[in-house]
């Protein structure tokens, strides 16, 4: 409302401008001439009159009913019609447009504003999130739940619990995922054409073009399924339009990865430094003690020798 004035005070005042500087020259120059229409611009206040009828409202005849411009025209020459001309299409296709254009402006941002407050408001209300997160699995254990266990025509215990659990504003909607549940690609696809899930997706502020590839994007295990616990917490970082913050988050966090393989790599290369000098360690006393029982046992061949030589 109080853009919508504010438009309005500048429309205002963009018409009053040009139609007062107009009525000035109408006045110094017809306003001392007599008859032939020229009375009506022999005072300010008239002139202003005279020309906000024929320029903004399109009121051209006198108390007689005959046109003004044409008569000064008539009588005072063609350069007054020729004048008249071009500060009809110069308002007309020019300054009536440009005020279009700033109420055109004022609606379309107006409805700009109303959405981001909308969207901000359902991105931000987290009861909200849990009803169209509670409706949703809902919908996946339809499709993805045996139903023999249940009599025919009645719902599985944990359906029934989401449904009665649907508007509720305190309840942890992870705490409803029953464990061991799985969503094929097939189920997926499944879901996807269901015009029903479409709309939550939408609800959720989930883009068009997310959802295209949206069961590659949740399986973040790569195991060729997806679980509850993968579905709620994609649709929750999934939810808006990115971020600069999110992008700043993923900068940091590669920047902490980078920090902890690089001290994880010097830490590996000094226990390989370690068990390498171990290893030569290990190789120059086995090699002493394969010299030293080389070096004895020649003594020891020396030795019987002699006492054979001695003895014979």
């Amino acid at each position: 409302m109080l853009g919508g004035m504010r438009t309005l005070m500048w429309s205002v005042c963009l018409i009053i401008l040009p139609v007062y500087a107009l009525c000035l020259v109408f006045r110094e120059t017809l306003g001392s001439q007599v008859g032939h229409g020229a009375g009506y611009f022999n005072s300010v206040p008239r002139s202003f009159f005279t020309v906000f009828r024929c320029i903004i409202i399109g009121d051209f005849a006198d108390d007689q009913g005959r046109p003004v411009f044409l008569m000064i025209t008539e009588s005072f020459g063609w350069a007054w019609g020729v004048f008249y001309g071009m500060l009809s299409v110069f308002m007309t296709f020019g300054l009536f447009n440009v005020i279009m254009a700033m109420f055109v402006d004022n609606v379309v941002e107006t409805g700009k504003a109303r959405e981001r407050q909308a969207r901000k408001w359902r991105l931000r209300n987290d009861a909200y999130f849990a009803s169209k997160i509670s409706e949703l699995l809902s919908i996946v254990m339809q499709y993805s739940e045996p139903h023999e266990q249940c009599r025919p025509g009645s719902d599985p215990p944990s359906l029934k619990k989401l449904r009665s659990l649907k508007n509720s504003t305190d309840v942890d909607v992870f705490e409803l995922i029953p464990d061991g549940m799985q969503i094929t690609p097939e189920v997926f696809a499944k879901l996807r054409s269901d015009p029903q899930v479409c709309a939550i997706f939408d609800d959720l502020d989930i883009a068009d073009d997310d959802q295209y590839s949206l069961f590659d994007t949740l399986d973040v295990d790569g195991s060729g399924t997806v679980d509850m616990h993968e579905l709620c917490d994609g649709m929750l970082k999934l939810r808006g339009d990115a971020c600069r913050s999110d992008i700043i988050a993923i900068n940091y966090m590669l920047q902490a990865l980078q920090v902890h393989v690089h001290g994880f790599n010097q830490s590996f290369l000094h226990k390989l430094q370690s068990q390498e000098d171990r290893i030569h360690q290990m190789h120059a006393v086995l090699c002493e003690g394969t010299a030293s029982a080389a070096m004895a046992e020649c003594a020891r061949r020396d030795r019987s020798a002699a006492w054979s030589i001695g003895h014979a």
